[in-house]
């Protein structure tokens, strides 16, 4: 721009600006699921001289195994846009897997930043990972808590019972307290503790005596 008194006036780079993600958003996590997104900045200078700019995030707050790529700090790509126009962006893809249980149940602050010559922009994102959940019993096909059974004498009485864990906190173990004499649990119980998913037939014939 040209003033009355016909002096120039230099024009400073834009501010750096995030393009992605959205900032302060707060994203679900899970135990062993991917959280991913992609952190890109830009900014546009009007000298070649000044198209400076470096994505970084802060190490306080990273979530342990996380991942940038390329890694950061990283310095943008400049292009030419016109005779003295010249455009700076910055990509790095994040990504982080939640794999202990130390992990769940808690937030994740990351800090990320755009440094260009003469200003920078902050982004701060939230990755909230959801606590372990307390295995359960699946209904059905597991019969409603406190069911009362009636069966006859020499009559069977058959039904399933399935428990089911979160991945995270392992495999489920199922125990019972109390069978009735010669009733059986198939496959049995002791079995159990394998896999996140359980399931047993129970069997039963009352006789007399």
């Amino acid at each position: 721009p040209v003033t009355p008194f016909g002096a120039n006036i230099p024009r400073l780079p834009t501010k750096p600006a995030f393009t992605s993600p959205v900032c302060d958003a707060i994203l679900p996590a899970r135990f062993g699921v991917s959280v991913n997104f992609t952190t890109a900045a830009e900014t546009t200078a009007y000298f070649a001289n000044e198209t400076d700019l470096t994505l970084d995030a802060g190490s306080a707050g990273m979530p342990p195994g996380a991942t940038f790529t390329p890694v950061l700090p990283l310095d943008g790509t400049v292009t030419q846009q016109g005779p003295a126009e010249w455009k700076t962006d910055v990509t790095s893809a994040f990504s982080y897997t939640p794999s202990t249980i130390s992990e769940t149940g808690r937030d994740y602050v990351i800090n990320l930043t755009a440094a260009g010559a003469f200003a920078s922009a902050s982004c701060q994102v939230t990755i909230r990972v959801a606590p372990i959940a307390p295995p359960v019993f699946v209904t059905p096909p597991t019969p409603v808590n406190g069911e009362t059974f009636q069966v006859e004498l020499g009559e069977t009485l058959t039904f399933d019972v399935q428990a089911t864990a979160d991945p995270g906190a392992g495999s489920v173990t199922m125990t019972s307290s109390l069978l009735p004499g010669a009733a059986t649990m198939t496959p049995p119980l002791s079995e159990s503790g394998t896999t996140t998913t359980f399931t047993s037939s129970f069997s039963w014939t009352p006789i007399a005596g």
